[in-house]
């Protein structure tokens, strides 16, 4: 399931009662649109999920429990990344998770 990012301030959401959200920019801190943002590892077995971001590189993804997860980010022309984040009851889990290009050979 691939569901885009909304515009600022609008939030994607599915029934899970935690989430990560945040940006994904380039390194020099240029948003990112289109980039897939997705659940590579947690604490309980997780469903196929992502988001992609919006126009501004944000992006929002629900997590069906608290605890530690590995969340990555692709998008064309870059090298993927991951990144870990914790999500706690109540609280909402803000990531800035950079894309780098790959070295040219």
């Amino acid at each position: 399931l691939v569901a885009p990012a909304r515009r600022a301030g609008e939030l994607w959401r599915i029934a899970y009662p935690f989430h990560h959200f945040g940006n994904g920019s380039d390194t020099g801190g240029r948003p990112v649109a289109q980039a897939r943002v997705y659940y590579v590892r947690g604490p309980v077995a997780l469903q196929d999920v992502a988001a992609l971001t919006n126009e501004e590189g944000e992006f929002v993804l629900s997590a069906p429990a608290e605890g530690t997860y590995e969340i990555g980010i692709s998008a064309d022309g870059f090298a993927p990344a991951v990144a870990t984040a914790a999500v706690r009851r109540g609280q909402a889990t803000r990531l800035e998770l950079q894309l780098d290009r790959p070295a040219r050979r």
